[in-house]
């Protein structure tokens, strides 16, 4: 027989909504995805996942809009992206270290 396929449902409890890609297991966007771990959007107040998981990047064009800070990607640092882009680090020895190259030996005094 050529029966026709259902979509698959967004594994959000309680959504209801067909899968982003009609596969089983799929969420119907981003925001009823968990983010297990994401970074969270930097905008104020916000706390949704980022776009792409990554720190420093925003959940929406909205928030992004909003005026937030752009926060250095490096995990745990917390400062402002040295020119206020996201995806940018604070400074040469956060980059180094995210890198994955260890720490430069520059003093941070001057990135306070």
């Amino acid at each position: 027989g050529n029966m026709a396929r259902m979509p698959s449902i967004c594994a959000a409890p309680g959504c209801g909504k067909p899968s982003w890609n009609g596969m089983p297991g799929e969420y119907c966007s981003r925001s009823c995805r968990p983010s297990d771990g994401q970074a969270a959007c930097p905008a104020p107040g916000c706390g949704k996942p980022s776009w792409n998981g990554k720190p420093g990047e925003f959940c929406s064009r909205s928030c992004r809009a909003s005026g937030a800070p752009a926060i250095c990607p490096t995990p745990g640092c917390g400062r402002p992206s040295w020119n206020g882009q996201p995806g940018e680090h604070c400074s040469h020895a956060c980059r180094a270290a995210s890198a994955g190259v260890g720490i430069a030996p520059v003093s941070l005094d001057k990135y306070a």
